[in-house]
């Protein structure tokens, strides 16, 4: 049997193998492999960039990314994981920048299809934005802080 996109149910164990996605359903993997988009990105090639509008966001199916955030390196992250969606959600910006290590293959999801996506299995939103959560946490505690100055008068 074929999904919507024309894969196989190879394509959807493929899909399940993918940490983030190991809870799904055959019927949930099909319906968001029916709206991703396949992209092989080659090494070097940024994905997402620091403060600019979000418009996709990427399931790294198979490759490796950097993030960074300024001149920080936060993450080095592999198949499995998603990057992008949490602006995507927050309707924002992309809060650091993806650069490929690696040939990378992802899927791609525009702000419709997630929303698409997210109608007919709302449980992946929580399977999607958890490890992001998780990450961003990581990423905070990595990032040196900027000292505050002390804006109280002195008292002589």
């Amino acid at each position: 049997m074929r999904n919507r996109r024309g894969y196989t149910p190879e394509r959807l164990d493929a899909l399940r193998q993918l940490p983030s996605l190991a809870s799904c359903t055959r019927e949930e993997l099909a319906c968001l492999d029916a709206n991703m988009a396949g992209r092989i990105v080659p090494a070097g090639r940024r994905l997402t960039i620091e403060g600019s509008v979000a418009r996709e966001c990427f399931l790294l199916e198979q490759g490796s990314i950097r993030i960074t955030r300024g001149r920080h390196e936060l993450s080095l992250l592999g198949h499995g994981e998603w990057v992008g969606e949490q602006a995507l959600l927050d309707g924002g910006l992309y809060r650091a920048t993806v650069t490929t290590l690696t040939e990378t293959a992802v899927g791609v999801l525009t702000r419709q299809e997630l929303s698409s996506v997210l109608a007919e299995v709302p449980s992946l939103a929580r399977q999607m934005t958890a490890p992001a959560y998780a990450r961003f946490e990581r990423e905070a505690r990595s990032v040196p802080e900027v000292p505050m100055l002390d804006a109280r008068p002195s008292v002589a």
